[in-house]
C-alpha cells in the first residue's frame, strides 16, 4: 500500500465543496516541488447524509478526482462522529481537518502545515466580506459577482467588492466575527492553547487523533472541538497556534445564526460538567453571579428575550443585546439552576 504523508479531511453537509477540493489539490500538487522529500496526499470528503439533492449531485464529481475519495453516510451521524469516520478512513501520517464551507486565502496554506514539526496545530480563521477579495481568473464571466469570488490565491487577482460589504452591514454573524477577528491571531490564541481551538482548520498527527476521538455524543451544533481540546490537555498535549487561517466568507441570515447559537448553548447546557473550565460563556455567567443574583438575570431574560430576539433577527442587530441574549438563554436552559 502506498505511503501517505497527509490526509486532508472535509466533513460536508448541504454545501458544495468542489472548488475547495480543487484548490487544496492544486496546493498539494505544488508541494512536491517545494519540499525536499517525496510528498503523497489524499483528500477525503464525507457527506453526513445531506438533504439537498443539488449539493449531493454537485459533489459526486469529487470521487472521480485524482487522489480524492467521496463518502456518503446513509444516516446523519453528527458533527463529532463524521470527523471520527474521516480519521478512521485516512491513511496519512498527519491529517488536516477543514470545514467544507470555507475558503483558502494563502498560496502557502498547505506548505505552512507540511513544514510544521508540532503534533497538533491550529491555524485560525479570518473574515471575508470586505476590502480586497480575490477572484478566480478562470471564471468566464466579464462582470464580477459574489458567485465568482474564490479565495484560493494562486490564480487570483484583487478587486473591490464593496457591494457585498454593504450587504453584510446588517448581518449578525459578520458583525460578530469581524469584531472578534483581532483576538483570533495566534499570539493571543496561544495564551490559552487548548481552549482557543476549532476543528475547522486543524492539523495533527493521525495517531494522536485516533487516540483522542471526538465525543460522538455531540451530534448537534457546538463544543465538540472544545471538549477535544480539553481531552488533549488532560493527556499533556498542548496545541500549537500559528497564523495560517482559512477564510469565512459565507454568512447565514440572522435568524439562522441565532438558531445555531441557541443550539450551541443547548449543547453547552447538556455537557456543562464535561466542559468545566473550557467555556467562555459559563465563565462569564460565573463572574456575573458574583455581582448580580442570577435569578434577577433570568427574570430579565424572561421579560426581554422576545424584544432582544427581534433586534437580533432584524436589520440592525446589536452585539450588546447578542451578549445579553446568550447569557440569558444559557441561564434559562442550564440543567443546574444556581
Amino acid at each position: 500500500m502506498t505511503h501517505i504523508d497527509l490526509s486532508i479531511l472535509l466533513p460536508s453537509y448541504n454545501n458544495v465543496c468542489v472548488s475547495l477540493v480543487q484548490a487544496l489539490q492544486r496546493q498539494a500538487d505544488a508541494l512536491r516541488g517545494k519540499l525536499d522529500k517525496p510528498f503523497r496526499y489524499e483528500i477525503i470528503v464525507a457527506d453526513d447524509c445531506s438533504t439537498d439533492a443539488a449539493c449531493i449531485d454537485a459533489n459526486r464529481v469529487i470521487g472521480d478526482m485524482l487522489h480524492c475519495r467521496y463518502l456518503r453516510m446513509e444516516q446523519n451521524v453528527g458533527r463529532a462522529q463524521i470527523r471520527n469516520v474521516l480519521i478512521s478512513e485516512s491513511r496519512g501520517d498527519y491529517v488536516l481537518l477543514i470545514d467544507s464551507d470555507l475558503f483558502l486565502c494563502d498560496d502557502n496554506y498547505l506548505y505552512k502545515y507540511a513544514t510544521s514539526t508540532a503534533d497538533v496545530v491550529y491555524g485560525g480563521t479570518c473574515i471575508g466580506g470586505e476590502g480586497l477579495a480575490m477572484v478566480d481568473n478562470e471564471a468566464k464571466n466579464d462582470e464580477i459577482n459574489v458567485e465568482n469570488i474564490h479565495y484560493e490565491g494562486a490564480k487570483s487577482e484583487n478587486v473591490r467588492n464593496e457591494g457585498y460589504t454593504e450587504h453584510l452591514k446588517g448581518n449578525l454573524r459578520y458583525i460578530y466575527e469581524k469584531k472578534a477577528e483581532p483576538s483570533h491571531r495566534a499570539v493571543f490564541r496561544q495564551l490559552r492553547p487548548n481552549q482557543e481551538i476549532s476543528v475547522c482548520n486543524l492539523y495533527a498527527r493521525r495517531d494522536i487523533m485516533k487516540a483522542h476521538p471526538f465525543d460522538s455524543r455531540f451530534k448537534a451544533y457546538g463544543y465538540e472541538d472544545v471538549l477535544f481540546g480539553k481531552r488533549l490537555a488532560e493527556s499533556g498535549i498542548e496545541v500549537t497556534h500559528i497564523d495560517n487561517p482559512v477564510l469565512i466568507n459565507e454568512f447565514e441570515p440572522n435568524s439562522v445564526f441565532v438558531k445555531k447559537t441557541e443550539e450551541a448553548i443547548l449543547t453547552l447546557c447538556r455537557f456543562e460538567q464535561d466542559l468545566e473550565g473550557y467555556s467562555n460563556l459559563k465563565t462569564k455567567v460565573t463572574t456575573l453571579g458574583r455581582y448580580i443574583p442570577l435569578s434577577l438575570f433570568r427574570l430579565w431574560h424572561r421579560i426581554m428575550k422576545n424584544k432582544e430576539k427581534r433586534n437580533l433577527t432584524g436589520s440592525k442587530p446589536s452585539l450588546l443585546l447578542f451578549k445579553l441574549y446568550k447569557l440569558g438563554f444559557f441561564l434559562e436552559n442550564r440543567k443546574v439552576k444556581k
